[in-house]
């Protein structure tokens, strides 16, 4: 089996983690509408729910499933013991992209370049097995 066949999940699950910024504002875009007309009447004679419409706008299903598995690993990562180190990991790899590789997140943390790596590892295989549904 090929390199590449093997690593397919952590690239899946990187590409997540990087998509994660962009998939939260355009949830947050799609249920900031409040609803209402924009042709400058002052009302409609049709009854209107604008709560119930803005909770019901989502994303697309598969990008959905990337933003749940992204915040959930976010959310166990953070109830660790290391919990604050490890978000702040995360969000300087994957979603402020300070830091290009994890030697230099570490070094901001500060951690050793290992327990970064294991860091990572750990973040990715929450993502996976959100993302597979386990």
């Amino acid at each position: 089996m090929s390199r590449r066949n093997r690593n397919t999940w952590r690239q899946a699950a990187r590409a997540a983690a990087f998509s994660y910024p962009e998939l939260r504002r355009e949830l947050d875009a799609l249920q900031a509408g409040t609803g209402r007309d924009l042709d400058g009447l002052p009302g409609s004679r049709e009854a209107r729910r604008s709560t119930e419409d803005a909770a019901l706008r989502e994303l697309e299903y598969w990008k959905q499933r990337r933003l749940e598995a992204v915040e959930h690993a976010i959310r166990i990562s953070s109830q660790l013991t290391s919990g604050p180190s490890r978000v702040k990991l995360i969000e300087l790899v994957y979603f402020t992209r300070k830091c290009p590789d994890l030697k230099t997140a570490s070094i901001h943390i500060p951690c050793s370049e290992q327990t970064a790596k294991l860091w990572n590892s750990d973040f990715l295989l929450l993502v996976r097995s959100k993302m597979e549904g386990k």
